[in-house]
């Protein structure tokens, strides 16, 4: 096509030039070419088509003899241009159409090939006609003329990874997120991805089975069954669009499809195994920090939406993602949020109510409130300390009074609230109860929240009561463990 427009254009400026020759020669009062084809008299379109018809009948030209040199020139340098460029042009198309007739020559030799192997081999012609459709698609779908890597850097080779297959990856947070910081794995993850081609009907992944990889959908139709359903088994079609299975796969051993992917069409699927994961980030430890990490939250996320949910959601396993990665530190140094900085917090109605609760007592000297510490007011974490060693506390009311002496863990005001970290808040919780937990000797507290699988046994209790005995923990050193593991996970905010 850009090639016989070119010609086109080159025969209208031809055409033109002749044209605008003739004209200049006929208002100069000479003989011209438009006097020779009775054109003189006759309107602008139909002396043009006459100069365009001179023009793309050569070399075999109409009966219009040059009048002048000027015109006698112009002839000699379209003879010219006719050989050089015109020529040129037509040996391009013809050799273009020659490598076109030669593809399909190769594809129709690939297919014939195939057609021969299955009348051989006495396939049913049900079975035939799936396995040639299949080919077609295949053929279709991919260049016949095979690609070299040796021929390019590695720099080239990774863009070209990346402009193919980048746009479908950058859906995934975390994956972005790398794009962003870490290019250059990013660029080797997307060459790390094996493409896979499905027929109609064939499966991709069943429920039940190990899964050994993520699953990326690409392009074609896809169904998705679940059967975990309370209400049966539900159906959940898709078309042409980028979703993410069995994720978790890539950091969990002995992780099993929830769900059955089945092709409902021509379809392509990109997959990639932990082990070419790890091949990408193992010469980048910052990176294999970051997705520890982020795996780390992964698993504890679809823990957490398993627990609330019986049906499979592609937007749900995204949320997770999405989860995952914002408790990511690199995610947080990259996309700060604005609520975290210090400036933006507002602690006035702290220092109101703090106010407040000390209006009309008399001003108090440095000593007088350190003092004050040791008192035995509800809300100071020493009467809190004290409590705790003699045993005056029922188990409802100790996490109450943790919130109460710890501002850091007050469930409306405190800073994990503040920082919209609740699961940050209930691990520091968790680890304040269970160091209570061990300081009373109680068992039953300390083992009610683990799995009964999993759960402490009396023996490793002992144990632990054995080494504590040892400690000799004082008041002292229990405050000090209290506030550590209240304030610890602050620093992750």
């Amino acid at each position: 096509l850009k090639i016989s427009f070119s010609m086109l254009m080159v025969a209208h400026i031809l055409a033109c030039t002749w044209f605008l020759i003739g004209r200049s020669r006929l208002e100069a009062g000479e003989h011209s070419w438009l006097q020779e084809v009775g054109a003189s008299s006759i309107d602008g379109v139909g002396q043009y088509l006459h100069a365009m018809s001179w023009i793309l009948v050569p070399p075999s030209p109409p009966e219009i003899h040059p009048e002048s040199n000027l015109e006698r020139f112009f002839c000699i340098a379209i003879f010219v241009v006719t050989v050089l460029f015109i020529g040129s042009a037509l040996s391009m198309l013809t050799g273009t159409l020659q490598e076109i007739r030669s593809i399909n020559s190769e594809r129709t030799k690939q297919r014939r090939e195939v057609r021969q192997y299955l009348n051989s081999q006495n396939v049913p012609l049900d079975l035939t006609m799936r396995i040639m459709h299949f080919v077609d698609y295949k053929l279709a779908r991919h260049s016949p003329v095979a690609f070299d890597s040796s021929l390019i850097s590695p720099l080239l080779h990774s863009e070209l990874s990346v402009s193919q297959r980048g746009s479908m990856l950058r859906v995934h947070p975390l994956l972005s997120l790398t794009a962003t910081v870490l290019p250059e794995i990013f660029s080797g993850i997307c060459a790390a991805l094996t493409k896979g081609i499905f027929g109609k009907g064939e499966f991709v992944f069943t429920a039940g089975f190990l899964a050994d990889a993520v699953h990326i959908t690409s392009q074609g139709s896809f169904m998705v069954l679940d059967q975990r359903a309370s209400e049966g088994s539900l159906e959940m079609c898709f078309a042409d669009e980028v979703r993410y299975f069995a994720e978790v796969a890539l950091f969990s051993e002995g992780a099993v499809h929830d769900v059955t992917l089945k092709a409902t069409g021509f379809a392509e699927v990109f997959s990639m195994t932990s082990e070419q994961l790890l091949s990408t980030l193992q010469n980048s430890p910052a990176c294999v920090s970051m997705f520890c990490e982020y795996a780390q939250e992964l698993i504890l996320q679809h823990q957490q939406m398993k627990r609330k949910s019986e049906c499979w959601s592609s937007d749900a396993e995204m949320e997770c993602a999405r989860k995952a990665c914002a408790e990511n530190i690199i995610y947080m140094h990259t996309y700060p949020d604005p609520r975290k900085d210090l400036a933006n917090i507002d602690i006035s109605r702290d220092v109101a109510a703090c106010k407040s609760q000390h209006a009309g007592t008399p001003a108090m000297s440095e000593s007088e409130r350190v003092e004050e510490l040791d008192c035995n007011s509800p809300g100071c974490f020493k009467h809190l300390v004290r409590e705790l060693f003699q045993d005056k506390l029922a188990k409802d009311e100790i996490l109450p009074k943790l919130q109460e002496s710890f501002v850091e863990l007050h469930p409306s005001t405190g800073l994990h609230v503040r920082f919209s970290q609740p699961l940050e808040q209930q691990r520091a919780e968790s680890a304040c109860l269970s160091l209570v937990a061990l300081i009373q000797d109680n068992y039953e507290a300390f083992a009610e929240p683990q799995a009964l699988a999993g759960r402490l046994q009396q023996q490793q209790w002992q144990q632990l009561q054995h080494i504590l005995a040892w400690t000799c923990p004082s008041k002292d050193m229990l405050e000090a463990g209290l506030f550590l593991l209240a304030v610890r996970s602050i620093g992750k905010c």
